[in-house]
């Protein structure tokens, strides 16, 4: 890349790592606050996490017009600004004496939608910062710095957490949205899309429809929005039982599930910085085929952890899911990227999140409904034979003879299912 497109992507980058850290000290610290501070009940807590996923589902595609239509560097400072003026109501009202759950639970809603604009304008971004044909290994840095949040991130949450209560340790995160508005500030404006400017209703809801069609036509994102739905649906099932069925059903401890996930985030960095190499060696499409398909076989690993050496086999399962999911997700984002015209890239992003964001509650709520029937092991057997039609979206012909990327111009049409 040449000077300028260097510096705007590090820029880019910068800001996209310092605030994924600080997003990891408010995932220990909220909860903290929730049930330790405020005394959450059951049901509340349950409320606490569908009111991150609800609204931003939702809102999604709605997010994915603004994106669309206003200059992409004032709407992901002012994203990254409203986020922390939200953060800071909590210290504040709590060392006023005026916190309370509602608060907390509308705060979740405020985050969960404004992070979800903000992740989908910095995916439709990219494009304009780095040449295409960097896209993916930019990609790939991105998804290396957020595993390496997700690694140290925790770790200095539960310290601050410790050293400063969990409401004044969510200032820090509040900082963190700041120093990501500076440094995107800072990138060449020439060098952000700008928008299309205002419009009236009917040509809104031409346009969000428009963004659905261009999914709907085009074979490589129409089968990678079934696949991940697939997938989010099966993991987030698993996920809702993995605690109960590792500390119950396995007999595991704290150490030792904390080990196992402790591999899910070095496989997610391994597969990070992986992904340029299996993705030239492969090809994009064929790449996203092997990584959908390490990810899908990997789910078995959990059901079978009942057959013998329990902790070996959940340490294999985060680990190779990790692996997986890294290259997938990178390769589907570098498609999405190039594949799509530029001035309706902020509405796809922005439908690929939500679907993403609304199926992964939805997975919870089947897998706590199978659970009570089927027991926890069948439960998680029946989930992962679903994550297994993963694969199926991609190993088509159709979908793997798509090497050549779509024109990112007004002009080009998608190629057609």
């Amino acid at each position: 890349m040449a000077r300028g497109p260097v510096r705007d992507w590090h820029l880019l980058l910068s800001a996209h790592g310092v605030s994924a850290l600080g997003s990891m000290v408010t995932v220990v610290a909220l909860p903290v606050v929730a049930i330790v501070q405020l005394g959450a009940t059951t049901l509340q807590a349950s409320q606490l996490v569908l009111a991150e996923f609800l609204p931003a589902a939702v809102l999604g595609p709605l997010g994915g017009l603004l994106i669309d239509r206003l200059p992409l560097r004032p709407l992901l400072v002012g994203a990254d600004l409203l986020r922390a003026a939200a953060l800071l109501a909590v210290p504040i009202t709590l060392n006023a004496g005026a916190g309370s759950i509602w608060l907390l639970i509308g705060l979740a809603a405020v985050l969960g939608v404004l992070t979800a604009l903000f992740n989908a304008a910095a995916e439709t971004a990219m494009p304009s910062v780095v040449p295409q044909p960097m896209l993916a290994r930019a990609n790939s840095q991105r998804s290396t710095v957020q595993s390496i949040a997700r690694i140290v991130g925790p770790a200095m949450g539960g310290l601050l957490v410790g050293l400063v209560s969990a409401a004044n340790a969510m200032i820090a995160d509040s900082a963190t949205f700041v120093v990501s508005a500076a440094l995107i500030a800072g990138i060449r404006a020439d060098r952000m899309r700008a928008g299309i400017g205002r419009q009236g209703p009917a040509r809104t809801v031409a346009r969000l429809r428009e963004g659905f069609r261009t999914i709907r036509t085009d074979v490589v994102l129409f089968r990678g929005v079934l696949g991940m739905a697939t997938l989010n649906f099966a993991g987030g099932g698993i996920g809702a039982l993995f605690y109960v069925y590792a500390f119950r059903r396995l007999g595991l401890d704290a150490a030792d599930v904390g080990l196992a996930l402790s591999f899910a985030s070095g496989g997610a960095l391994a597969g990070a910085l992986a992904s340029t190499v299996v993705g030239r060696w492969l090809g994009q499409t064929r790449a996203c085929l092997v990584g959908a398909t390490v990810v899908a076989g990997s789910l078995f690993g959990v059901p079978a952890a009942t057959l013998g050496a329990p902790l070996a086999l959940l340490m294999f399962y985060e680990a190779a899911f990790g692996v997986g999911a890294a290259v997938w997700s990178i390769t589907m984002a570098t498609l999405r990227q190039s594949r799509t015209p530029a001035e309706r890239l902020g509405r796809v992003s922005s439908v690929h999140g939500a679907v993403a964001i609304a199926t992964l509650p939805l997975g919870t709520l089947v897998a706590g409904l199978i659970g009570d029937t089927l027991g926890l092991t069948r439960a998680i057997l029946v989930l992962a034979a679903v994550g297994a039609l993963t694969p199926i979206w991609y190993a088509t012909p159709a979908f793997l003879r798509a090497v050549a990327p779509a024109a990112r111009t007004a002009e080009a049409a998608p190629a057609n299912t």
